[in-house]
């Protein structure tokens, strides 16, 4: 019999696609397998080869279900290696060989499943291999298959179509007729986000912990630690993640299989959890007799990863520490670093409860409190709020809860975080540096929102929590918590997941929590509770509609959040006082302008009995009571009529919309929601312009796809978020387009695109004859539209320079000799940074106007 290699017999890969994705899996054997003496034929393949020829049918990712011995008998030791040199994923998932999946596959199918489900569902390939790409192959493909909506027979009949010879044994088709559904998914992601994000933050940060931004630079270069640092090829995680995950044991035996906790025994739980934990660091190489469960007997946790001495020594007593008897004046970071899993939990006060559970060993205000936020936003991010709106309403109440307890938390660091994140993103070593150093609650927090706020990725988010002088593991750990929370799992480097020392031990926690069902973004596995705050709001909303039925669908509204972000509010105006239909309105007479703040609750307009009233009443009146609005907004509108209609559903379940915020918000994505996903943007308004199509734009665009950038802008891209964005502006005029530009540059990258089309558009024809003069004036050696979006990729670099320079310049400590936050130092950096971005967009805009003038 020949010998089948790469070249005479290449490569063959069988795929399958579900009913309800439009992603593919692939079956084949496995790549590069040298086999002499095979029942099939003997082998002595490539796998470089074998590698190219996947990598070319597009997979994004290579599932194998070999053993390391398996893979070394077949001389392919190096698969794992070569995989990823190539951009894919791979995961090393072991099934015997004429075995079904045991216990060991089924914990890692925990993350595993979700992340290539998640790949499948986005439309991307995913190849599974074993020996010979038939029984343990068809399994796993066909297992998908019904996770993602096929039902058990289809999966079957497809793999066995797509690959002859697959699923013949009996047991294997027994095996997948008990197969189901994958319905958690949303959920799953968002939990193995948290901890997997935190783990993985916590490892990252735990080389450099005690080191100085100065050390760190001196090691790993100017930009500082970027790629995490292995030891014997893993991923190392600190005391954080191992008190983490006893947080998560704890609650684990609080709560029922849906989830639902019993209060009375939960925080008892968590501090039998922590007294575990406390016997994993006596250096005992055996876990003691009298263990609560079975985390501490895992070997992966009897380390000592450089715990905290305040943990330490509270637990060496007992953990008896509570906010009224507090054990300590300790407000060290080891309470917050721990507390995010109680944000997993359901109809529970996040806040008290965290503050509870860090007050088990910290006993100062400022070690308790952060710890309730943070599985408050973590909570928040579960459920879809976005994110500055998250981690405002995180730390909203801190002070009123501090007054419950007889002291009061302070939230200044929370806030100039924030104000961080916008004003000082391009410079993070010194906005982090303005935040402290971490080692205590409030400023670790502070550190990972500042972080976790201002980055571009999962990656971008860890580096900036790490880079600085102070307590690095911790902060993150925090901020990858944060990203992982909001972004799902997809985002955290799989490379680095899966060498994670604690891997298996973030998983059996995980897999017992696979039938607990939450509220994820849009993802509804039964409707909101509509809180009692919210029903005025929806009632307006439902007056609203009414006075469209009566012939006032001229009649729009304005939704946005109050600068402190504790209430909602709207404004009712003509569509003739609208710019466009995201903006707010500008009305020639304030009798054409009615206001209203969730504030009011039911006494909207100062009316009375509002709530006897049904929509229509409302709206009768509403009419009598603003006779000038109602003339104004007479008349048809109904494309708009229609929108706001469709946003009364959404309204009715709790989502109040809004498109202003003092928090950066991307209205390209549509109208942000309260919680969920974005709804749609309004129509436009007639006036509003539309740019027409120009053959000359076709030529230009071949050439920035010759470059392959319409690829790179089609890829996922993380928006950083900002108020407004771009298109909002008129770059038509020499101001609007300015503005547009300082809005470009607070979004950055995910707009440049977009951008250069506003600006090509502007230019007079022939375009590529303007665009040569205006890289000219710029001094920038480019031409046509390619040169354009080269011009504006230096702008964002120009302009970062110029904020910092603006910043040095300021030269001042931010806090006043007494040590408190001094707000106006604040402000006078961030207005000098603003003057100095607006004038360099300024003299872009100018270059731009000057082109257009002279071809007038």
């Amino acid at each position: 019999m020949d010998v089948l290699t790469s070249y005479s017999s290449p490569l063959i890969i069988a795929s399958v696609q579900g009913v309800a994705c439009n992603g593919t899996v692939g079956m084949t054997l496995c790549p590069g397998k040298q086999q002499p003496n095979a029942l099939s034929g003997a082998s002595q393949r490539d796998l470089s080869l074998d590698l190219d020829r996947v990598q070319s049918w597009g997979a994004a990712a290579v599932v194998t279900l070999m053993s390391q011995d398996e893979l070394s008998a077949l001389k392919v030791a190096q698969l794992g290696d070569e995989v990823e040199n190539r951009g894919m994923l791979w995961f090393q998932l072991p099934v015997a060989n004429h075995h079904l999946p045991d216990a060991d596959f089924e914990r890692q199918w925990v993350y595993a499943g979700v992340r290539l489900r998640g790949l499948l569902r986005a439309g991307k390939k995913v190849l599974v291999h074993c020996g010979s790409g038939l029984g343990r192959t068809g399994v796993i493909a066909a297992r998908l298959l019904v996770e993602l909506g096929d039902s058990n027979q289809q999966a079957i009949a497809k793999v066995r179509e797509a690959r002859s010879g697959a699923l013949q044994e009996s047991a294997h088709v027994q095996y997948l007729e008990h197969c189901q559904l994958a319905s958690n998914d949303a959920w799953l992601d968002r939990v193995l986000g948290c901890l997997l994000g935190g783990a993985v933050g916590d490892a990252f940060g735990y080389a450099v912990e005690f080191d100085s931004l100065a050390k760190i630079r001196e090691c790993f270069g100017e930009q500082g630690l970027t790629r995490p640092v292995f030891q014997d090829g893993k991923l190392v995680v600190s005391d954080d993640t191992q008190m983490t995950l006893f947080t998560l044991e704890g609650i684990l035996r609080s709560t029922d299989v849906n989830g639902e906790p019993t209060s009375s025994v939960l925080l008892d739980e968590v501090r039998h959890a922590y007294l575990d934990w406390y016997d994993t660091q006596l250096g005992k190489q055996s876990a003691s007799s009298v263990l609560h469960g079975r985390l501490a007997a895992r070997p992966a946790l009897r380390v000592k990863r450089a715990p905290g001495n305040t943990c330490l020594s509270a637990l060496k007593s007992g953990g008896q520490g509570s906010i009224k008897r507090r054990i300590n004046q300790s407000k060290g970071c080891g309470g917050v670093m721990r507390t995010a899993p109680l944000g997993f939990l359901q109809d529970v006060d996040w806040f008290d409860l965290g503050a509870r559970v860090a007050a088990l060993t910290h006993g100062h205000v400022e070690g308790w409190a952060p710890a309730g936020i943070l599985p408050r936003i973590v909570a928040r991010l579960i459920k879809g709020e976005e994110k500055f709106l998250a981690v405002r309403n995180g730390f909203s109440d801190a002070c009123e809860w501090g007054h419950v307890y007889g002291e009061s938390a302070g939230t200044e660091r929370y806030l100039l975080a924030r104000k961080l994140a916008r004003k000082m993103r391009f410079n993070a070593h010194e906005a982090i540096r303005q935040l402290g150093q971490g080692w205590v609650g409030d400023e670790a927090l502070a550190i990972a929102m500042y972080a976790f706020l201002s980055a571009r990725s999962y990656t971008d988010a860890i580096g900036r929590a790490t880079n600085h002088d102070g307590d690095s593991d911790s902060t993150a750990s925090i901020a990858g918590q944060l990203w992982g929370t909001q972004h799902g799992v997809s985002d955290i480097p799989h490379a680095w997941i899966r060498r994670l020392d604690v891997l298996d031990e973030v998983l059996l926690l995980v897999q017992q929590m696979q039938s607990w069902r939450r509220l994820v973004g849009s993802d509804s596995y039964g409707q909101p509770t509509v809180s009692a705050e919210i029903e005025p709001c929806i009632r307006l909303i439902e007056m609203t509609h009414e006075l469209h039925t009566l012939g006032y669908q001229q009649i729009r509204i304005f939704p946005y959040m109050a600068p402190s972000g504790c209430s909602w509010r709207v404004e009712w105006a003509p569509a003739s006082a609208f710019r466009s239909s995201v903006e707010p309105p500008s009305v020639e007479s304030e009798r054409e302008l009615v206001r209203y703040s969730s504030g009011s609750g039911w006494k909207p307009f100062e009316w009375q009995g509002v709530q006897e009233l049904t929509a229509l009443n409302m709206a009768q009146q509403f009419v009598r009571q603003f006779p000038e609005l109602a003339r104004s907004g007479q008349g048809d509108d109904w494309c708009y009529a229609g929108w706001l209609a469709r946003l009364l559903g959404e309204v009715r379940r709790g989502r109040l919309p809004y498109m202003l915020a003092d928090w950066p918000i991307d209205l390209a994505r549509g109208v942000p929601m309260t919680f969920g996903d974005p709804f749609p943007l309004p129509p436009t308004l007639d006036r509003e312009p539309e740019f027409g199509h120009n053959p000359e734009d076709d030529l230009a665009d071949e050439e920035l796809l010759s470059e392959g950038l319409f690829e790179q802008a089609e890829s996922p891209v993380d928006h950083v978020d900002d108020e407004p964005t771009p298109d909002q502006f008129d770059f038509t005029d020499l101001y609007g387009r300015t503005h547009g530009l300082v809005a470009f540059y607070h979004q950055g990258a995910p707009y440049l695109l977009q951008v250069t089309q506003l600006i090509w558009q502007q230019l007079p024809a022939p375009r590529e004859e303007s665009s040569s003069q205006l890289c000219l004036l710029a001094g920038w050696p480019d031409e046509g539209k390619l040169g354009v979006h080269n011009l504006l990729e230096n702008y964002l670099k120009v302009a970062d320079q110029a904020c910092e320079m603006a910043a040095e310049a300021t030269d001042q400590d931010w806090k006043s000799e007494s040590g408190v936050l001094d707000w106006s130092k604040v402000e006078h950096t961030f207005a000098e940074m603003d003057k100095a971005l607006l004038a360099t967009a300024f003299q872009l805009s100018q270059l731009i106007e000057h082109i257009a003038q002279a071809a007038g």
